[in-house]
């Protein structure tokens, strides 16, 4: 029984599971990605995330993987690039294709009930996020730097490329669940943000039987202060905790290392230069004059943005990422996986980004 501080981290330890990447999603996306990730990467590709977990606190959501073995299960294809170029990516990029399809025609169709559109999502989320899952394998796999050795730089650019196509819907497929689950929250009288707290299962049954609406709404109402979800896939079982005194233990416990005082930051370089420039979180507020971008980790809808950009630094990403991949086509400074650049800077901070050197200098903090 997974339920206390001590079994949640037996359970993180015994799948060598670290935190990884921060996102914006919902706690049925995650359930997805555990689904996919665990289970359907390794029907369809032959490699697996061994489990997957998520700890969100106030909408914070932070997941866990074991990167040294996803890492080794990526190179047994990226090491062999004929099979790669001529078997893998022809079927991964029709699974991408194909789910996005679908999504943009069934979907929006106005003669669709919302319930359907909700059962239609349960089954193509889980199944698009299968590219998600291998391309994101692949960028773990050259975290480790001398794995871009073994490789020619098209080689990886091409990589890179694959990467930011096939991941770049899977918000948009978390936005347009959350879009439909809140219209179904409004044709049946139940509160919002219900159906976003729910794992596949528990979605799957409130849509047969909505006599147990009313009992997910209050498990749905736990769930939005904070939660520990995992998935584990064999014996698959899979898992919401929502004690919120154990959650914050379980994230001071992990995130420990991280200091937020900062007058350096050392990442890795995706593109060289130096830049000086007026800090600009990421946000809806328009940025100032001469901003240096910072956020967790950019995304396609990021673009215009970073063009006007003096340099970018982000808190995760490799080689493989959006953030290194679009600085190198603008070839503007950045400097990636910094892990803490979110918490240490802050708008309107004066910077000198030297990614020459792979550090990033504090030269003045706005009072």
């Amino acid at each position: 029984m997974i339920s206390t501080y001590n079994s949640i981290k037996r359970l993180i330890e015994k799948y060598g599971l670290k935190p990884a990447l921060k996102r914006d999603l919902s706690l049925f996306a995650s359930s997805c990605l555990g689904l996919s990730y665990t289970t359907l990467l390794e029907k369809y590709f032959g490699i697996n995330y061994n489990a997957y977990a998520a700890i969100s606190r106030q909408g914070d959501y932070l997941s866990f993987i074991n990167t040294p073995f996803i890492a080794k299960k990526a190179a047994k294809i990226l090491e062999r690039e004929d099979y790669l170029w001529g078997k893998i990516v022809p079927k991964v990029e029709k699974i991408f294709s194909d789910t996005l399809k679908e999504m943009q025609e069934y979907v929006p169709d106005k003669d669709i009930s919302v319930k359907k559109k909700l059962e239609k999502i349960v089954n193509i989320m889980p199944v698009h996020y299968i590219a998600v899952g291998l391309v994101n394998a692949f960028m773990r796999y050259f975290d480790d730097k001398s794995a871009a050795k073994k490789h020619s730089k098209e080689f990886i650019v091409k990589i890179g490329n694959l990467r930011n196509k096939l991941a770049s819907q899977y918000l948009w497929f978390d936005s347009v669940f959350l879009k439909y689950a809140k219209q179904y929250e409004k044709e049946m009288d139940i509160p919002n943000n219900t159906l976003r707290y729910l794992i596949i299962p528990e979605l799957k049954e409130a849509l047969r039987n909505k006599k147990l609406l009313n009992e997910f709404a209050k498990a749905s109402k736990s769930r939005q202060k904070a939660y520990f979800h995992y998935f584990i896939p064999s014996p698959q079982k899979e898992g919401v905790i929502t004690d919120v005194k154990i959650i914050k233990n379980i994230i001071d416990y992990y995130t420990k290392g991280e200091k937020t005082d900062e007058k350096f930051l050392k990442g890795t370089a995706a593109f060289k230069g130096l830049a000086k420039g007026i800090i600009y979180i990421l946000s809806k507020n328009n940025p100032p004059k001469d901003f240096i971008l910072v956020t967790h980790m950019t995304h396609p809808k990021d673009i215009a943005l970073m063009k006007k950009a003096k340099a970018i630094i982000t808190d995760e990403g490799g080689i493989l990422s959006h953030a290194a991949i679009v600085s190198r086509e603008l070839k503007i400074p950045c400097i990636i996986g910094t892990k803490i650049a979110t918490k240490v800077l802050k708008d309107g901070d004066l910077v000198e980004v030297n990614a020459d050197k792979e550090v990033v200098k504090i030269i003045k903090r706005l009072k």
